[in-house]
């Protein structure tokens, strides 16, 4: 069967609950080292040939996962991925790396990047998506949201300690976020 344009070398395909399915599982005895033994997935990437491998490089793209849907006609309907790239210069022992996830927007058939975590450890959201926090049964959320366009990069440092009553979290210019009371008499400066 023919999934996203392609032709499998492997498929595994079922009809409900009683196919489509790949399970691995690891039985490990007592002893040094089996807290670290599970199943796993072990997937690589070289330049070269297999003969003559070399290193990857940044920017390269090591896997993806992709998902198709049916959209009544066929398997070929992207709705999300997630992609692992190199993130930085590979050097001995030493490959950094990125994960990507992406979506397809509706009456779209493209993913478009959504959030990444860089090698670093840094997480973007992209295109201006809101970083909700739900509420307890989560039929509600508050949100953050970057404006359309800023001059460079902004990051705050938040404070180390919670603030008191009638103060209000401000900056002092260079991304340190401290709090503040705006009462006249905690504030002489403010009358």
């Amino acid at each position: 069967r023919t999934i996203g344009g392609e032709d499998a070398w492997l498929q595994i395909e079922g009809q409900d609950d009683e196919g489509g399915v790949l399970s691995a599982v690891v039985f490990a005895d007592a002893g040094a080292g089996n807290d670290l033994i599970a199943p796993h997935i072990s997937i690589a990437k070289a330049r070269g040939t297999a003969a003559s491998p070399s290193a990857v490089q940044n920017g390269d793209t090591l896997s993806y996962l992709l998902y198709y849907g049916h959209d009544g006609t066929d398997l070929n309907n992207l709705a999300a991925g997630i992609t692992v790239e190199v993130d930085g210069t590979v050097g001995t022992d030493d490959v950094p790396g990125k994960l990507v996830f992406s979506t397809s927007p509706t009456g779209a058939n493209t993913l478009s990047e959504r959030v990444d975590i860089d090698s670093n450890g840094n997480v973007t959201i992209h295109d201006q998506g809101d970083l909700r926090f739900g509420d307890a049964d989560t039929s509600n959320w508050v949100a953050f949201k970057a404006p359309a366009t800023v001059a460079s990069d902004v990051t705050w440092t938040l404070p180390d300690a919670d603030g008191v009553g009638d103060q209000a979290l401000t900056t002092n210019g260079s991304g340190d976020l401290g709090w503040t009371s705006f009462l006249p008499k905690d504030n002489p400066s403010l009358t």
